[in-house]
């Protein structure tokens, strides 16, 4: 043995109990555990419902949806294809082309021999389908943009009729757009009628033709009004060659016809680059006479981003329309720019998104008429459109007397005066290329497609607005502008040239609990509290109730405890929780909320104005705590009897202050335990200890070694008493014999007597010889 030994382990007994002398911390954790945020990220990739795609070197141009019998029709290069709506696939297709063709042929073919034709693409140009007579329009490139109606009461396409009447543009790349909207030419009478705008092509010598802009009737595309009065327009044919116009977009909008169009700031020479401008025409007005032409602007930082990608007129719903100080329900126009490069036509790799009310478009209409009838612009400023009125001169202040409407005078006039907006959305290196919005609860939103394959998912209104999401449909190809949104809003199918994809709307399962459900900002999805999902709001029960389904439109937080007091107790003692509880959702009549402690039999709940009160399980019912530790915890779950789920969950805690068998552990534990000096045990309740004025509840107040600089040493084999000096020490009552020392040197165990000196040091008998 050395001639000398450490002791190792020393502790002091108050009256036959130890307490030990060196200090070990066992730091307990018990956090709160309440709901834990999974983030759950959508990483891009869609799921793919479904798809259709063109397998060779043709492509897709037009997509419509035949409401009656829930399918699809795409045009693409020489082919119409009927497609059913719920998995994107081929009912029937029909062949338009290749066919035997020449710019010189009429639209009923070449009948002269010295006319050379060839196998010419017929690229689809129209395709509407017309709700009203049931039937399908298409037209396509070959014979001068003549047209086929397939009625669609029969077995597609067996019954069909050629019209040939020269209506679309007859190559591939110049533009015809075409809408159905209504016509009042006759008092008593209003009709659905088919208004068509088409880019002069100059192919050929029936080009002269086709007019810029013709109301047509559905059931065989003749003009709609063509006796005295003639219900199109022309571009002069001085200009016609080189004053070429883009139609892009065209809608109805109460007493008005409208076409959104890309065209030369000028027919002169004199100022060069292009310009977006509006085209109107009243709908009773069967001559033409009411045309108006107004320039449309996105400003981006003070830039005007020229070049209209495209546009869709749509209701604003209750957010938007407060943002734009509106009446719910008005109508907007939300379209998509870019910048021209340099003073050409082509768009630049940048986009922008502005949204003009259809009350302003009306008022900067009028106000523009008004400036040529009060004498404000002398010119009508329209002098390449045929059929001037007054040699395109205003009239006099006066002369014409009171206008009760301005469709019922002759306008032709190009308005000096802008609709102007400021950017909403700006997009830097990204090429916008359609634009598809859709309205659910008070948000209004848009699907912008892009040039390269992507679909954005852009919220238009409130505190949230901004793109919430991206997705990439067909990597590297361009998404077309007759992207549809299916009509229950719950499919997008995706318009690309190569491609048909249907995605759903929105993906609200992949959001796993409330937090990351809310933070998507997907306008679609919202938390289903007591389903503890995230869903859609039809999906989720009773979701007019209050609280039930909470989403970004509600303005509510995700339902949390706010407090739970107590979150601990003893686990031998009963005792009553308040539970505060944010948005705690109404139940209907006879359910219940139910406290459920870990696996315990849920506990009825009652309500209260803060949230719930219940009581904790019998004690019997609890959970051991490991030997390990001195807590155990379970979640406190809120369970509805109507779903019978645990919709908000934390941790709560049980403990068990007398696992702790030192002073200092017991008063470092986070459960206010407290540490009966005489009877040297750890307490919750001090009433449980003998002496309650011997107890410590401070750490400070532990009887403790004062700390020595250098170890004690022992002589071997030489008795000899061992002093030291103890902070706290406390005094021995009436019954107490005193203190003892337990030694342990190299594992041998001695119990000795001892004395107290001065009040503060303990002296251990001399050590036996060993």
């Amino acid at each position: 043995m050395n001639t000398s030994s450490t002791i190792t382990k020393m502790y002091i007994l108050f009256i036959s109990t130890l307490c030990n002398v060196f200090l070990f911390v066992s730091r307990t954790s018990c956090t709160n555990d309440s709901e834990k945020s999974t983030n759950t990220f959508y990483d891009g990739v869609p799921k793919i419902l479904a798809e259709f795609v063109l397998d060779d070197n043709t492509y897709f141009t037009h997509l419509t949806y035949d409401k009656k019998r829930n399918l699809l029709y795409a045009g693409a290069t020489n082919r119409i294809f009927q497609l059913d709506m719920d998995n994107i696939k081929l009912i029937h297709e029909v062949k338009t082309g290749p066919k035997l063709d020449s710019p010189q042929c009429h639209t009923g073919g070449c009948s002269q021999d010295d006319i050379e034709t060839y196998e010419a693409n017929n690229h689809n140009k129209i395709l509407i389908y017309n709700d009203v007579g049931d039937t399908l329009i298409a037209c396509g490139s070959v014979y001068q943009g003549a047209c086929q109606i397939y009625y669609l009461n029969g077995r597609f396409p067996d019954s069909s009729k050629y019209i040939e009447v020269a209506l679309a543009a007859n190559d591939e790349f110049s533009s015809t757009y075409a809408f159905i909207g209504p016509s009042k030419y006759q008092a008593w009478k209003k009709e659905d009628i088919l208004y068509v705008g088409t880019t002069f092509t100059n192919v050929g010598d029936y080009r002269h033709d086709v007019p810029a802009i013709s109301s047509r009737k559905l059931d065989d595309l003749d003009y709609a009004e063509f006796s005295i009065q003639q219900s199109n327009i022309n571009i002069d044919v001085k200009y016609r060659d080189h004053f070429l116009v883009n139609y892009m977009y065209g809608f109805n909008s109460s007493e008005y016809a409208y076409f959104v169009v890309v065209q030369k700031k000028s027919h002169l020479a004199d100022e060069a680059g292009f310009v977006t401008r509006l085209a109107r025409i009243c709908v009773n007005d069967p001559n033409y006479d009411s045309y108006t032409e107004v320039t449309i602007s996105c400003l981006v930082d003070g830039e005007d981003y020229n070049i209209v990608r495209d546009a869709k007129i749509t209701q604003a719903g209750t957010k938007l329309s407060q943002d734009l100080g509106l009446k719910k329900d008005d109508f907007v126009l939300v379209a998509v720019f870019s910048p021209s490069k340099e003073i050409t036509n082509e768009p630049q790799n940048n986009s922008a998104m502005c949204i003009y009310s259809l009350i302003e478009i009306e008022e900067i209409f009028n106000e523009n008429i008004h400036s040529c009838f009060n004498g404000s612009i002398k010119d009508r400023n329209l002098g390449y459109i045929s059929g001037t009125i007054n040699d395109g001169k205003c009239p006099n202040v006066g002369s014409i007397g009171n206008i009760f409407s301005f469709c019922q005078v002759g306008l032709k006039i190009s308005g000096v005066t802008p609709i102007v907006s400021r950017s909403l959305f700006v997009f830097q290196n990204e090429s916008v290329t359609s634009v598809t919005t859709a309205n659910t609860g008070p948000h209004t939103l848009a699907f912008l497609g892009t040039n390269d394959g992507w679909i954005k998912k852009v919220l238009l209104s409130g505190s949230a607005a901004g793109e919430y999401e991206k997705i990439e449909v067909d990597p590297g190809t361009k998404i077309l502008t007759d992207t549809m949104i299916a009509p229950r809003n719950d499919f997008l199918y995706v318009l690309s040239t190569k491609k048909i994809i249907k995605i759903s709307i929105e993906h609200c399962s992949t959001f796993l609990n409330c937090s990351s459900c809310l933070e998507s900002r997907d306008p679609f999805c919202g938390w289903c509290s007591l389903e503890k999902r995230c869903t859609v709001r039809s999906a989720c029960q009773k979701d007019t109730s209050t609280s039930r389904w909470l989403s970004i439109s509600t303005g509510q937080q995700c339902i949390d405890f706010e407090n739970v007091s107590p979150d601990n107790i003893p686990i031998n003692q009963m005792a009553t929780v308040n539970l505060i509880i944010r948005t705690l959702p109404e139940l209907p009549y006879n359910a219940k909320y139910k406290c459920v402690f870990g696996n315990s039999t849920p506990i009825d709940a009652n309500v209260t104005n803060e949230g719930l009160i219940c009581r904790t399980p019998p004690i019997s019912k609890r959970p051991s705590i490991s030997v390990s530790s001195d807590h155990i915890l379970v979640p406190l779950s809120v369970r509805s009897s109507e779903t019978n789920k645990d919709f908000v969950s934390r941790n709560f805690a049980f403990y068990d202050c007398s696992r702790h068998e030192t002073c200092v552990n017991c008063l470092r534990s986070r459960w206010g335990c407290n540490w009966c000096v005489y009877d040297n045990k750890c307490v919750y309740k001090t009433s449980s200890c003998r002496n309650s004025g011997n107890i410590s509840n401070s750490e400070s107040m532990c009887p403790h070694f004062k700390k020595k600089s250098r170890t004690i040493l022992l002589p071997n084999k030489v008795p000899k008493e061992i002093k030291l000096e103890i902070e706290n020490l406390p005094r021995p009552q009436s019954a107490h014999t005193g203190f003892l020392c337990t030694v342990n040197i190299e594992g041998a165990h001695m119990v000795l007597p001892a004395r107290v000196e001065s009040n503060k040091y303990v002296v251990c008998e001399k050590t036996p010889d060993t």
